[in-house]
């Protein structure tokens, strides 16, 4: 499960404008943290997790 973290985590750096959608995701399916609890630790609103969650999953569904 790291390997394909660290895969995910060098593809997502490559795109710096959507770091803070790379942490999203990170927190949420390897961290296992709520959308409430990655807001609180980005300092965003539930509703601005979701958007970056969305757009990880646009990227990550691009790669596949």
């Amino acid at each position: 499960r790291k390997s394909t973290e660290d895969g995910l985590e060098q593809e997502f750096n490559s795109l710096d404008a959507q770091r803070e959608a790379c942490e999203a995701f990170i927190l949420s399916q390897f961290e296992e943290m709520t959308y409430a609890e990655i807001a609180a630790r980005l300092n965003v609103s539930v509703s601005m997790v979701r958007k970056y969650l969305a757009q990880a999953l646009t990227a990550c569904y691009a790669l596949a």
